[in-house]
C-alpha cells in the first residue's frame, strides 16, 4: 500500500512536467514543411486581380483560421442537439461474497435470539438493469442550448463574410498599389540611366563655363532627390509584394507578375462617381448587407434564449423513469421486472439566485440592442465618411 502511494505521488510530480524545447523543435520542422509547401508554388501566367483575391480567399491563414472555428461551432451546435436525448443508462453487477447473507431474529415476546437456517440470495450474483430517464427540466435548457449553438454557427458565417469582405479589399488595394508602382518603376528606371549622362553634361559645360556652378549644384540635388525617389519606390514596390503575398497566404520569396492588362483607369471608371451617389441609398444597402448587423441581430436572439434559459431553470424539475431488471438469483421468483415512475425536485434556496440572473439575462437583452444601435451609427457614419 505505501508502495503504491509513493508511485503515485511520484507520477503525479511529474504529470505536468513538458520539454518545451523538444516540444518547440518539433512544431518548428512541421511548420516549416508547411511554408516550404507554399514558397515552392509557381505561377505561369501573370496574376490578375481576380485570382490574387481567388488565392488569397483559399490560402490566407486567417481565413483559414476563421473555416476552422466555424467547423468547430457546428460540431458544437450538433453536441447541443444531440444532448437533447433522454438518458439510457446500462447497467451491469457481478459480486460474489465469502458466506452466504444469514440473520439473526429477535422475539419480542420473549427476547430470545435465533439463526436462520434459510437464504434468499446466493453468494454470487449477477444483476443488470437498462433505465430510460428523462428529466423535463434539462431538456427545455438542452434546447435553448441547442439553438444557441445553432445561431452562434450562423455568427461564425457571418464573421467569415465579413472577413473576406476585407480581405478581398485588402488585396485589391495592395494588388492596385503595386502594379502602379511597377508601372511608375519604368519611367523611373529610364531617368535614372539619364542621371550620370546628365551629371557629366552638367559638369562639362561648369568646365566650359557654359552653366553657373550654383545652377548646377541645385540640378544635381535635383538628380540626387530623383535617385533617392527611384530607391524608395523600389522599396515600396517590394513592401507591396510582401504584404499582397502575405494577405494571398504565399511565402514573402514567392515569385509571380502581375497583369498589365489591368487597367486601373478602367477599374476608377466602373466606380460610380461620388456626385451621382445617393447617401440615404448608400446608408440603406449597407443597413441591410452588413455582415456584422446580422451578427448583431444573431447576438440580441443569443441573448433571449439566455433569459429564456434562466426563466425555465427556476422551475422545479420533472423526472420521468422506466426501468427494466434482471437477476439470476435462483432464489427469486420473478428473475426479471420492469419499473416506471416520475418525481418532482425543486432546490427552494436556488430560487433567490435564479431570479436574479435571470434578471440580469434581461438586462443583457438591453445591452445588446444598445451595442447594435452603437454599431448601426458607427456604419453610417463609415458611409458618409467614404
Amino acid at each position: 500500500m505505501g508502495v503504491g502511494i509513493c508511485w503515485l505521488a511520484a507520477g503525479c510530480s511529474t504529470l505536468f512536467e513538458v520539454d518545451l524545447e523538444t516540444q518547440r523543435r518539433a512544431h518548428v520542422e512541421q511548420e516549416r514543411k508547411f511554408l516550404q509547401a507554399r514558397e515552392s508554388v509557381q505561377f505561369t501566367d501573370p496574376l490578375t486581380l481576380a485570382e490574387a483575391v481567388r488565392i488569397g480567399m483559399l490560402n490566407n491563414l486567417d481565413m483559414r483560421v476563421n473555416r476552422m472555428m466555424e467547423n468547430i461551432a457546428d460540431d458544437n451546435a450538433l453536441s447541443r442537439k444531440l444532448e437533447m436525448l433522454p438518458a439510457l443508462n446500462l447497467r451491469g453487477d457481478l459480486s460474489s461474497r465469502s458466506n452466504y447473507p444469514l440473520r439473526e431474529y429477535k422475539n419480542l415476546e420473549t427476547g430470545e435470539i435465533s439463526l436462520s437456517n434459510t437464504v434468499s440470495e446466493e453468494k454470487t450474483r449477477k444483476a443488470v438493469s437498462l433505465t430510460l430517464s428523462w428529466n423535463i427540466l434539462d431538456f427545455g435548457l438542452s434546447y435553448f442550448r441547442a439553438r444557441q449553438a445553432a445561431v452562434e454557427t450562423e455568427i461564425r458565417r457571418m464573421e467569415r463574410m465579413r472577413q473576406a469582405q476585407l480581405l478581398a479589399s485588402e488585396i485589391a488595394s495592395a494588388y492596385w498599389k503595386s502594379l502602379l508602382a511597377e508601372k511608375n518603376l519604368a519611367y523611373i528606371r529610364e531617368i535614372e540611366q539619364n542621371i550620370g549622362v546628365f551629371k557629366e553634361n552638367a559638369e562639362e559645360m561648369v568646365q566650359q563655363k557654359q552653366l553657373d556652378p550654383i545652377v548646377a549644384k541645385d540640378i544635381e540635388m535635383q538628380l540626387t532627390g530623383l535617385s533617392i525617389t527611384a530607391s524608395e519606390l523600389q522599396a515600396e514596390i517590394s513592401g507591396m509584394r510582401i504584404e499582397l503575398s502575405r494577405l494571398m497566404g504565399l511565402m514573402p520569396s514567392s515569385r509571380f507578375e502581375l497583369a498589365e492588362t489591368e487597367d486601373f483607369k478602367i477599374y476608377l471608371g466602373n466606380l460610380p462617381a461620388p456626385d451621382a451617389l445617393d447617401t440615404r441609398h448608400l446608408e440603406t444597402i449597407s443597413l441591410y448587407h452588413r455582415p456584422e448587423l446580422f451578427s448583431a441581430d444573431l447576438q440580441q436572439q443569443v441573448q433571449h434564449d439566455e433569459a429564456r434559459a434562466a426563466l425555465v431553470s427556476m422551475f422545479p424539475g420533472i423526472r420521468l423513469d422506466a426501468s427494466y431488471y434482471y437477476d439470476d438469483n435462483e432464489f427469486l421468483v420473478n428473475n426479471d421486472w420492469t419499473t416506471v415512475g416520475i418525481g418532482l425536485v425543486q432546490n427552494l434556496l436556488a430560487l433567490p439566485s435564479q431570479y436574479m440572473g435571470w434578471k440580469a439575462r434581461e438586462k443583457s437583452i438591453e445591452l445588446a440592442k444598445v451595442r447594435r444601435l452603437l454599431l448601426t451609427a458607427g456604419i453610417i457614419a463609415q458611409v458618409h465618411m467614404s
